[in-house]
């Protein structure tokens, strides 16, 4: 089969919430343009990154380095969390249900799922597991919607911007 973003033929990566397969190299500008996005949307402090044996953290170092290759990454025990959007919606999700406030607290690259990242493990070459294991809401959520977690996204973009949060 071929790639739905470049029509070659190569070793193709599914999705769960689109019809469309992607080549590593197709699925990677792809992430790379969602994150480029974020930083558009979001103001983040992106030269210091919490170090963590996650493969969150993983991706956000191998993407930090791809986006500025020229500046200097700097780890620390503060400062950016990696993250994903898995756990961006269960936060959001908790605070709700839970009636709680959420931390103050940056976070990158909140917006990829954990699938993709997962899906560029040997890309990445990193051999770290996900630091966050779904629960029952969020599958629950996953199967009937698919794309739901985008959403909750937005929306807590949208109350961060509002400064409801």
């Amino acid at each position: 089969m071929n790639c739905s973003s470049c029509k070659k033929k190569r070793e193709l990566k599914k999705l769960s919430y689109t019809e469309r397969k992607y080549c590593t190299s197709c699925l990677v500008s792809l992430l790379e343009r969602r994150i480029k996005k974020l930083f558009r949307e979001k103001e983040i402090p992106k030269l210091t990154i919490k170090k963590e044996d996650s493969l969150e953290f993983d991706f956000a170092l191998f993407f930090l380095k791809k986006l500025f290759p020229r500046e200097e990454i700097k780890l620390a025990n503060t400062g950016v969390k990696p993250s994903s959007l898995d756990e961006q919606a269960f936060l959001l999700l908790d605070s709700f249900i839970n009636n709680k406030n959420l931390k103050k607290q940056s976070y990158f690259p909140e917006n990829i799922l954990i699938e993709e990242m997962e899906l560029l493990r040997d890309y990445i070459k990193s051999k770290n597991k996900p630091k966050f294991k779904n629960n029952k809401l969020l599958n629950e959520l996953k199967k009937n919607y698919p794309d739901v977690l985008f959403s909750i996204f937005q929306s807590k973009l949208f109350l961060e911007t509002k400064s409801f949060l």
